[in-house]
């Protein structure tokens, strides 16, 4: 074979950059005699797998350019150098993916409504068309301002002297399409009246667009001129514009005096007759301020109204004029936590690193690259997000000045702020503060209210009923007590600002009593109906204890439809405090019934009212469908037990908020007030730590204990917690960091890896004795006894039994929202310790589902939802068997990344067409997720460092689609994603059931789906 065997060139070209693609290699025996011999070809892959030719002028020579348009971001492209015939393959040709470059506001420009320049001023009433051409900004919104030049002509944006007529910026969404937004507007003969007051005004006025987005250089347009006149009116009978045209009365007909003069000087005014339509973008100009304006009126001719051009010919079909945009409405409304990830660019400070290894070589900027990604992912980097800010891989390259760097080289470089991003949660636990959020169009300026309406009405009784909590101020949504001082509200009020209304709550009721029923009502689940039991003997019950005995018995014969009794019904749960309430302390005889309360155990799903009053009332409800459901859940008590358990432990080793001491008369044992602060610069024997930069490393007469949990100098600088240390980035032995290392240890102290999940299940004395007194001395093993020997004698211990009053003391106070240690609100997810108590750890659950609303696939040749499963044993199923999920998902759906993690894979599949395995951890355990048959993969494996690319529970990764064997062979309401969950990272293995492993898609997604959602 004869030709070109490979080319090279960048396999993530930046769009709307130019990028070059050589010949890499020729078969051997090729001879290019002219190198012009040599073409190009670029293909695209469609849903088929199939490539198809992309048409252009054609490339010849050793050597190419090509710039990728903003329409190709995220597709799969192949590059191609040939000499005779394409093998369109590669190699000899490239797969590229054309990813986000610099984000920017190429090009804006204002037509008349058939996209034709104006040839001279438009009049006032014309509608003007409006194109701002965007890159990198898919999906995003733009601010837009239309503002009134007040300056001489071309003398740049200045908001000091000219005008937004239309007095606040309007919101515009870029298309997801093509990165352009199109929009109209007419010249409203109204803003003539205000423009004619400028001294700058002539004949005509001018107009132009000011254009912002996040990331993006502000642009505005230059000036569109509009003549000082109303255009003449509409003919009735020409009818191609099909917005009513204003009205005369909107331009006030005035006295004509004569005009005053405008002071002469070296700014006159300008001058008429400019026509100029088409506006590039141009960066924002500096203010720049003419002479103060002398006050002028000007006669406006009524001559009519005006008329815009007729609709172009569109192959004999009538055309539809572009109207002004004023689209408004609510977008959407949910409950929301603040987390302060937005990337602002914000400068914040400086950090500095050192360097841990020799032989760094950062001399080209391929090794600056590289060795900023390795800093840029070292855990003391990512810890800067507890601060709020953040750092870049740029920012670490500008620092990176020498051509080498070695063990022990600092580098400081700049640090950004974090700003906060309002995150949508599917969950939180009852008594959480959260965000009501509404998000809307057009509508700033507006009041917008937002009420929390039960599904089915487990707290108030009926479905649909309003469900009141507090509402809250900012401060107290930061207050880390758990009770605030709230309004009680049905419905919450607020301002709309940029699109966006906050409110934060707490989930709660105002009153104490009522928040104690609504507990119940959560953990007994909703009434429904009774049982009746009946005694199939006599018996008689003495007092209270044989009461609480009979009414265990009860329960167990129902539940288990034993004694002659029928079993309790399924999905029903019966309670034994229920039965006690209902028996009585007498004789019952053979026959004789009680009945007691049944509950069915549900959840207590919420959706959102939410409106507003614009142009016109708007009133939608959100999150009101299967899956899309709020959940309020019994709040984690996770953190609050690990904090007690520290309090406690610091009480046996004399340095909490109470000690041991002698009474002095009776010489018994008690605990007295301790300043608990002064503990974490207590040093064995009570000496004192004056520097808590690291741990003092001092042998205090028999023992290097130091600190709040007296930890040994060999424990602190053991090699098996280092990594652990660096990890959770304790790098000193501040009050923090000391209890912090006391998480360390019982999490990963050798024998007690699951001190954490028995005290979280709440087995105290469990997890002191058999766990924890492997790591303090003052804990008890057997009895009341350590298991270690301080100079031959049983180390003291504070009895069991007080440890235990101790710790539900604490317990208490910590549930109150009351703690005097320094460990962050959080930890559970900074140490990745899984929640053990039944509850919901965070608000913000770290799980997305891979597609809004799931459900499972129901069509295939009939319908039958139930091969959609994970199972080895499906009727109907070639062999029987299934490896994963089969998700409803038309061609297109959203696909979501469902965990924090990195990318796997991306790769083509021959049966799994275009997939995605991303890694990540859920509930403490490393899975991997697999995503197929995608129409579209919107990540990029590697980021520009080389490193797998990060992401966020809820992140957009893909769209489906029909790839790999699903190509052919699905109609329309077959299109599914098929999603699999694996414990391994191979391509092969690992499989495990979805719903069985992941809690939220076993209760979310609707396992019996109906046909007509699936059409």
């Amino acid at each position: 074979m004869k030709g070109i065997a490979s080319i090279r060139g960048e396999k993530l070209p930046r769009i709307d950059q130019e990028h070059f693609y050589e010949v890499a290699a020729l078969y051997p025996g090729t001879v290019v005699k002219n190198e012009q011999d040599i073409k190009w070809k670029l293909y695209a892959q469609e849903d088929s797998g199939k490539w198809r030719e992309l048409r252009g002028t054609q490339k010849h020579g050793r050597r190419v350019s090509f710039t990728f348009p903003q329409k190709w971001y995220g597709k799969k492209l192949l590059v191609e150098a040939f000499i005779d015939q394409p093998e369109i393959k590669e190699p000899p040709g490239m797969i590229v993916m054309p990813v986000p470059g610099e984000r920017s506001i190429k090009r804006i420009t204002l037509t008349d409504t058939n996209g034709q320049r104006f040839s001279k001023p438009p009049k006032y009433g014309q509608t003007v068309k409006a194109e701002i051409e965007t890159i990198n900004m898919l999906g995003e919104t733009l601010k837009v301002g239309l503002w009134e030049r007040d300056t001489v002509s071309d003398t740049g944006h200045s908001a000091a002297d000219n005008e937004n007529i239309w007095g606040a910026d309007k919101s515009y969404k870029v298309s997801q399409a093509n990165g352009i937004v199109s929009f109209s507007f007419v010249l409203d003969p109204g803003w003539a009246i205000k423009a004619n007051k400028s001294l700058f005004e002539g004949e005509t006025h001018e107009y132009y667009l000011l254009v912002k987005g996040y990331g993006a250089k502000t642009k505005y347009g230059h000036q569109q001129e509009v003549t000082d006149e109303v255009a003449p009116a509409q003919n009735n009978n020409t009818p191609q514009h099909t917005e009513a045209a204003p009205k005369q009365s909107r331009l006030p007909a005035q006295p004509t005096p004569a005009p005053q003069t405008p002071a002469k000087g070296p700014n006159p005014p300008a001058a008429a007759n400019k026509p100029q339509t088409t506006a590039p973008a141009q960066p924002g100009a500096s203010s720049t301020t003419g002479p103060a304006p002398v006050q002028q009126q000007t006669t406006v001719p009524a001559s009519g109204l005006g008329v815009d051009p007729a609709p172009a010919p569109t192959g004999g079909k009538s055309a539809t004029t572009v109207q002004e945009e004023k689209i408004e409405g609510l977008t959407n409304a949910y409950f929301a936590k603040k987390e302060y990830t937005k990337q602002t660019g914000e400068a914040a400070g400086t950090f500095e690193y050192t360097i841990g290894s020799n032989a760094n070589k950062t001399a080209t900027d391929a090794e600056k690259q590289r060795i900023a990604g390795i800093i840029l992912n070292k855990p003391e980097l990512k810890a800067l997000t507890a601060k709020k800010e953040y750092t870049t891989a740029e920012a670490i390259k500008q620092a990176l000045t020498k051509d080498t760097y070695n063990k022990g080289d600092k580098v400081s470089f700049a640090t950004y702020k974090l700003g906060p991003e309002f995150k949508k949660i599917q969950s939180a636990p009852l008594e959480d503060k959260v965000y009501l959020v509404a998000t809307t169009y057009l509508l700033d300026g507006k009041q917008a209210t937002i009420t929390i309406k039960e599904k089915d009405g487990i707290l108030k009784g009926s479905a649909g009923a309003a469900l009141p909590v507090l509402e809250i101020t900012e401060q107290q949504m930061e207050d880390s007590k758990a009770k605030v001082e709230g309004t009680e509200k049905s419905t919450f009020t607020g301002t709309v600002e940029n699109g966006m209304v906050k409110i934060p709550i707490q989930l709660r009721p105002k009153s104490d009593e009522e928040l104690e029923q609504w507990k119940e009502k959560l953990l007994k689940g909703k009434e429904d109906g009774t049982y009746t039991y009946t005694f199939a003997g006599a018996l008689t019950i003495d007092d209270e204890n044989e009461k609480k005995s009979i009414a265990g018995s009860v329960l167990k014969n129902a539940k288990g439809g034993l004694r002659g009794n029928p079993k309790i019904e399924a999905g029903k749960i019966a309670y034994a405090e229920d039965i006690e309430k209902v028996l009585g302390i007498k004789a019952y005889n053979q026959g004789d019934n009680i009945s007691f309360k049944l509950y069915k155990k549900e959840k207590e799903l919420l959706y959102l009212q939410a409106q507003a009053q614009g142009e016109k009332q708007h009133d939608k409800e959100f999150l009101k469908q299967d899956g899309a459901y709020f959940e309020i859940g019994k709040k984690c008590e996770c953190e609050e037990r690990i904090r007690a358990f520290l309090r406690t432990l610091r009480v046996g080793e004399g340095t909490g908020e109470i000690i041991k001491a002698k009474d002095k008369v009776t010489k018994a044992t008690i605990y007295v007030p301790h300043d608990f602060e002064k503990g974490y610069t207590t040093g064995f024997g009570g000496n004192l730590i004056t520097d808590l930069s690291d741990h003092p490393r001092i042998n205090y007469g028999g023992s290097t204990a130091a600190g709040a949990y007296q930890v040994m100098k060999d424990t602190w600088d053991d090699a098996q917690y280092a990594a652990k240390k660096t990890q959770y980035n304790i790098n000193s032995f501040s009050k923090e960091n000391q209890d912090k290392f006391s998480v360390l240890l019982m999490k990963h102290h050798p024998g007690c890896s699951d001190l954490l999940s028995i005290l979280l299940s709440g087995q105290t004395e469990n997890s002191i004795r058999g766990r924890g007194s492997r790591i303090w001395a003052s804990l008890p093993e057997k009895g009341d006894n350590s298991r270690y020997l301080f100079k031959g004698e049983p180390q003291p211990v504070t009895p069991m039994k007080t440890v235990l009053e101790h710790f539900d003391e604490f317990f208490a106070d910590e549930l109150a929202g009351n703690s005097p240690l320094h460990l962050e609100k959080g930890f559970l997810k900074t140490f990745d310790i899984p929640c053990n108590c039944g509850g919901n750890s965070t608000g913000d659950s770290n799980w997305h589902h891979p597609v809004d609303n799931p459900q499972l696939r129901g069509w295939y040749s009939v319908w039958a939802p139930e091969r959609s499963i994970h199972s080895s044993n499906i009727p109907g199923r070639s062999k029987g068997k299934h490896d994963g999920l089969d998700l409803y998902a038309p061609t297109g759906t959203q696909i979501y990344a469902c965990v924090d993690g990195e990318v796997n894979e991306i790769y083509t599949s021959g049966s799994y067409g275009e997939c995605i395995n991303l890694k990540g951890e859920y509930n403490g355990t490393t899975y991997y997720f697999f995503y197929a048959h995608l129409s579209s993969v919107d990540i990029v494996a590697k980021d520009s460092s080389g490193n797998p690319t990060q992401v966020k529970a809820g992140d957009p990764i893909g769209k489906s689609g029909k790839t790999g064997s699903s190509a052919t062979a699905l109609n329309a309401n077959q299109v599914h994603l098929h999603f699999e969950l694996r414990t391994t990272s191979a391509r092969t293995g690992g499989r495990i059931d979805p719903l069985s492993n992941i809690s939220e898609l076993d209760t979310d997604v609707n396992k019996t789906p109906n046909q007509e959602n699936q059409p």
